[in-house]
């Protein structure tokens, strides 16, 4: 999405965790939830706050309100199911394998996470396509996955994907292959904004 001004952020307590709403001048807005890893609200400071989920949704081009779209979720759906939430292409030849897909953010990665892969980790691969989507594409060799993966957070700050910010792990034991993007110095300075937008937001209910 292609963002214009704040107009307002709003925040409520959910489950212990922060609900914040922000809406943007061009009919945009979005709910994310955070967690706090401090022990007192009072104490709350961006290094504290750990994104849990972040959905998204505008107007259609007939000014429709749109359907939400997932950037962070856990997990984000099995492969098999509609790809409308989360703008990624997943391609698995046997449908009673498909890996469950999750993404996440923490202090210094963006990670994607796919369950129920049980091939080793050098049957898989994951390249930078450098084109206007600016993609990731991650297969296997054994051509049982394909998915592509945008990054939203890298094109609200007209960033381009660094192919050496990729990297690979496989968890033989879970099954669980993850998908690592280091954050670059403008994302961590555009999160920190975001979370000090919440956090003022979650002030103004005390």
């Amino acid at each position: 999405y292609k963002l214009n001004k704040v107009e307002s952020t709003s925040a409520i307590v959910v489950a212990g965790n922060i609900r914040a709403q922000t809406k943007f001048s061009n009919g945009i807005e979005n709910i994310e939830e955070w967690s706090s890893k401090s022990s007192s609200n009072k104490q709350l400071r961006p290094e504290t706050l750990e994104l849990l989920m972040r959905k998204w949704r505008g107007p259609d081009k007939m000014g429709r309100v749109g359907n939400w779209e997932y950037e962070v979720s856990q997990p984000i759906h099995h492969a098999a199911s509609s790809q409308e939430e989360t703008g990624s292409d997943i391609i698995s030849i046997n449908r009673n394998e498909n890996p469950i897909w999750s993404s996440e953010w923490n202090t210094s990665h963006l990670l994607w996470k796919a369950t129920n892969c049980v091939w080793p980790l050098e049957n898989y691969s994951v390249t930078v396509i450098d084109d206007a989507q600016q993609t990731l594409v991650v297969r296997s060799k054994n051509k049982k996955l394909f998915k592509k993966i945008k990054i939203p957070a890298l094109a609200r700050i007209h960033e381009k994907l660094n192919e050496a910010a990729v990297n690979l792990e496989y968890n033989s034991k879970l099954k669980c292959l993850t998908i690592l993007y280091k954050k670059s110095d403008a994302v961590l300075k555009q999160e920190k904004e975001e979370k000090m937008r919440v956090i003022q937001a979650y002030q103004r209910l005390r």
